[in-house]
């Protein structure tokens, strides 16, 4: 007993803040060492002034495509456009399969200009610029422990939700991944603009009246995970607002017309997401976004409140394997079972819950991951606290029975041992690791063909786990001393065993185990919204793709590649990956077929 109490007096005491942003500070500590990745090196080359302008052996195309893509510092998240596609695909940045309508950019004003304030004080150290995420997560940390006790007000249950969103493994990736910051500033800003709207509802600051719109903006342009700030403020109007109906309708207005005016200028710039299969904008095809919603709506609350990480579900789907929808669904019915009395009883828990779900829906616009679960931690953490002290309170006056009382406990243990015992060490290698194993993430690069004589040649990898990994291979190069190549081209899909058949000198047939799309990160270059049909001919300067035969669902089985020159010719380099290597590719003879095998059969 005396534990229990010095415990409550813990979690409800002064002492639990700067604790809680400790712990917060402390696992993700890892994160220092994570260096740039991917996204990361499109943003160093947008916000890095002295870039060396002509990296050995760089080709004109490559410094063509970068001066096109070299936008305003403030556009940083502007990845694809169709004005670029052309030439990305001719340089071979894109995979030859890409959508010429692909368009993916996003407003992020307020992210980028902490990222360019990186660039200017420490662009060599990327140590410091995850210094600054840190920094960022501890605000967060604070924001939300503050954010618990004024909805939660006295008691222990506040404290128990600021210590498990702390200490959420969902948060590594973006605490961890420099371009993934936008979530932790989208997140900051949120808590701000739903601590000044309790505060304008419950005390009547006319200050925080106004600063909660303002702030609510600044979310939104920090991210567009900003939009599920605003289930919060509705389910405050609806649960936990005492005022008339007219008053709490009223009081969403300014959000109202924040989100509108944001949408608006985001729609006027040209931000949004098109011809690409990952995204989906729920505004233009919101029957294809409610289809897929349904699927990974399920998986992602999976991710927060239990295991596995939603992550996996990128790597089951390309097989085809529907392991985490199988777990979530019954993961859920049990879930809803345990929850509901609270939910039934206490107006915070439905304050919370309602919150979540309704944050859940704008994530469930691009594949599943644990990083877009920041708003539903958020909400998830409250409620499971709710639970808590529900549980403690309802055991102690005797009022469960012997069946539920046994069903809560058991449910009550796992949920500790999720988010007490195996959230904690996670989030410490999720934040070092946030993009996976650097050994993994170093055999997808390619990391040979650094000769001199690589800058006369096109480099022809014919398969890859992923093309995902080449497309920042021209930025690796571009930062390092390391020759790159004249131009890229990649044949097969993704992890697909492969037949090629050499049908003359200049053209190579292949047919793989699995059709082109057929990978989830395929898709991220074309949707489906843009089928390719047998006939279609994509033409580069050196090379032509033609489709020869599609599935029912309008995906390649076939594609012959016709070179201009004999496949023989010193201008092409020809690779392919080999157990974790990129090693050189034997041509076939004419008339002989060559198969690969499926480049992870265990899976």
């Amino acid at each position: 007993m005396r534990r229990a109490n010095t415990l409550e007096t813990f979690l409800s005491g002064k002492r639990l803040l700067p604790f809680a942003v400790l712990l917060a500070v402390l696992f993700t500590l890892p994160s220092l060492s994570a260096g740039r990745a991917f996204d990361d090196l499109y943003h160093q080359w947008i916000l890095t002034e002295e870039v060396n302008p002509s990296p050995p052996g760089s080709p004109e195309l490559h410094r063509e495509a970068l001066s096109q893509t070299r936008h305003h510092p403030l556009d940083l998240f502007r990845f694809m456009d169709p004005s670029l596609m052309s030439t990305l695909r001719e340089l071979g940045s894109v995979p030859w399969w890409s959508s010429q309508e692909a368009t993916a950019r996003f407003l992020r004003p307020i992210t980028a200009l902490t990222h360019l304030l990186d660039y200017r004080l420490w662009p060599d150290s990327p140590g410091l610029m995850h210094a600054q995420s840190i920094a960022w997560y501890g605000l967060l940390v604070l924001l939300s422990t503050l954010f618990y006790r004024r909805i939660g007000g006295a008691g222990w249950a506040p404290g128990l939700a600021a210590l498990l969103f702390a200490l959420d493994d969902a948060h590594g990736t973006p605490a961890g991944w420099l371009a993934n910051r936008n979530a932790l500033i989208a997140g900051c800003f949120g808590l701000l603009c739903l601590l000044s709207f309790e505060r304008w509802r419950r005390d009547g600051s006319k200050i925080a009246a106004w600063l909660s719109p303002l702030f609510l903006a600044l979310s939104l342009f920090s991210a567009e995970l900003g939009i599920a700030t605003v289930p919060f403020l509705l389910s405050y109007a609806l649960f936990l607002d005492r005022g008339s109906v007219r008053s709490r309708l009223f009081s969403l207005m300014p959000a109202v017309g924040v989100v509108i005016a944001w949408r608006v200028v985001w729609q006027q710039i040209g931000c949004g997401v098109a011809g690409l299969g990952l995204y989906i904008d729920p505004m233009s095809d919101p029957v294809r976004f409610l289809s897929e919603a349904i699927r990974r709506g399920p998986i992602l609350l999976l991710g927060q409140f239990g295991a596995p990480p939603s992550d996996l579900d990128l790597l089951l789907s390309s097989f085809g394997n529907p392991l985490l929808t199988w777990i979530a669904w019954p993961f859920l019915a049990l879930l809803t079972l345990l929850l509901l009395p609270v939910i039934k009883k206490d107006r915070k828990a439905r304050y919370y819950a309602f919150a979540l779900l309704c944050a859940l829906v704008p994530t469930c616009a691009t594949f599943p991951s644990d990083r877009l679960l920041l708003f539903v931690g958020l909400g998830g953490m409250g409620l499971l606290s709710r639970f808590a002290l529900w549980f403690v309170e309802e055991s102690g006056q005797k009022r469960l029975s012997t069946g539920r009382r046994r069903f809560a406990l058991a449910a009550s243990i796992f949920l500790f041992f999720i988010h007490g015992i195996v959230a904690p060490p996670l989030l410490l290698v999720r934040s070092g690791v946030a993009l996976g194993p650097p050994r993994l993430l170093d055999q997808l690069r390619v990391r040979t063909a650094t000769d001199p004589e690589i800058t006369t040649q096109s480099l022809v990898i014919l398969n890859s786990p992923s093309f995902f990994s080449i497309s920042s291979l021209y930025l690796e190069r571009t930062f390092s001393d390391v020759p790159m190549p004249r131009r890229v081209r990649f044949l097969g899909p993704s992890v697909a065993g492969l037949s090629i058949f050499r049908r003359d000198e200049k053209t190579l047939v292949v047919t793989p185990e699995f059709p082109y799309l057929f990978w989830p990160l395929d898709n991220l270059y074309r949707s489906r919204k843009f089928p390719m049909k047998e006939g279609d001919r994509i033409k580069l300067s050196d090379m032509t793709a033609l489709v020869e035969e599609v599935d029912e669902l309008d995906r390649p089985t076939r594609v012959a590649f016709e070179f201009a020159v004999p496949l023989e010719d010193p201008s092409l380099r020809w690779l392919e990956w080999v157990e974790g290597n990129y090693v050189p590719f034997e041509l076939p003879e004419i008339g002989e077929t060559l198969t690969r095998p499926l480049l992870f059969p265990e899976l």
